[in-house]
């Protein structure tokens, strides 16, 4: 393939910042654009990280301006200049993570900045990641099971308004309609996603997240006599990932097995501290409330640990498990007994450890290696 011009907009958990690695790897030329995903702080090309309000007034104005979709008009207009300055028509290719392209602005803002990249004579593609009108929607008529919209009641409807506004604002579902259409494709991140655009007819098949292979451990051999289990929170995050369906189950370990483990308990560290913390554990904790393996489970999934994550049989099927013996990971759902009927069998069993291990490594390595995911897109992208 020809070299190609690439401009990458948005960055969840990594995956464009780790696309671009990639895609530079294999010759072509790449710019990010993106708010660097909060505290995370991803390296990007060109910064578009709105800052959030300092007080109550503000953090007021702002939810109101945001669900009515007019926040971050005069923000917009203020970085347009400089994603113009980019020449978007000098582009092959220009892939968008999720509608909301611009965080911490509004949907009429967004629509404006898709706007201008249906001027460019760049073909556009949206990656289907993160919360938008989508998932919200099938999340609340049961097409997904597991959703963190399940714990959604009279009494917690105040902490579900950032996500319902997708759904019940009128702006965001224009939004969502106008960057589906302006999209040559739809492309799932995950099986969340693909569920979540079932019948959508721009939907191609997923291609997975990019993991670095630099990241692959070594299998666990040999398990002592205390299993060492590792909890890394992410402040804000509890009711998305299912954190109090772990809470529940640490608890419960504690009681039946007060001997048999060892449980760390982190929240929110950086990067780097964080990989060499779960350096050593075996049992990896992840999320209960997604069908699908994110890039926090991978990443605990190539190092050789056990992860807790969703890995129901329909949401491995669309990857290649090509020689795994055992399931790469441990399915986590809000079902706080099934979960601790699995770790038993890791106690009556401990070569089960050893074994997903083994193909925990392997699973990342035949279907996230992110060479061979960045030319999943490049041959998408080509195509459409």
């Amino acid at each position: 393939m020809t070299k190609k011009r690439i401009l990458l907009i948005g960055d969840f958990s990594s995956v464009h910042s780790e696309l671009k690695k990639s895609l530079k790897i294999l010759g072509h030329e790449v710019v990010l654009v993106s708010s660097g995903d909060g505290f995370k702080n991803f390296k990007r090309d060109l910064d578009i990280q709105k800052d959030a309000p300092e007080n109550t007034f503000e953090k007021i104005v702002g939810l109101f301006l945001e669900l009515i979709g007019l926040r971050g008009i005069f923000f917009y207009y203020s970085i347009k200049p400089r994603i113009l300055a980019l020449d978007l028509s000098s582009f092959d290719y220009i892939q968008v993570i999720n509608v909301l392209a611009i965080q911490r602005c509004g949907a009429l803002a967004n629509i404006l900045f898709w706007k201008e990249l249906k001027k460019s004579k760049a073909k556009i593609f949206l990656c289907a990641l993160g919360t938008d009108y989508a998932y919200v929607k099938a999340s609340l008529h049961k097409k997904l099971q597991y959703n963190y919209l399940a714990g959604l009641r009279l009494t917690t409807i105040i902490k579900f308004i950032p996500s319902l506004r997708f759904y019940l604002f009128p702006f965001y579902g224009m939004l969502y309609r106008y960057a589906v259409n302006v999209s040559t494709k739809v492309i799932p991140g995950a099986y969340d996603y693909f569920l979540s655009y079932a019948g959508e007819p721009k939907r191609s098949s997923i291609i997975p997240f990019p993991i670095n292979m630099s990241l692959l451990g070594t299998p666990i051999e040999t398990v002592p006599d205390k299993i060492m289990i590792f909890y890394g929170k992410q402040k804000g995050r509890g009711l998305i990932k299912g954190y109090a369906d772990f809470d529940n189950l640490i608890t419960k370990i504690k009681n039946k097995f007060p001997e048999r483990f060892e449980i760390i308990v982190t929240e929110s560290l950086p990067y780097d501290e964080y990989l060499k913390v779960f350096k050593n554990c075996h049992l990896f904790l992840d999320q209960t409330n997604g069908h699908d393996r994110g890039i926090n489970a991978l990443i605990g999934m190539a190092a050789g640990k056990v992860v807790f994550s969703g890995g129901g049989q329909e949401s491995l099927e669309p990857y290649n498990l090509e020689g795994l013996t055992v399931k790469p990971l441990l399915n986590a759902t809000p079902d706080i007994e099934d979960m601790l009927r699995q770790v038993e069998a890791l106690i009556l069993d401990p070569s089960l450890i050893t074994k997903i291990s083994r193909s925990a490594i392997q699973y990342v390595k035949m279907n996230h290696d992110s060479i061979k995911v960045a030319e999943k897109y490049l041959a998408l992208w080509n195509v459409s």
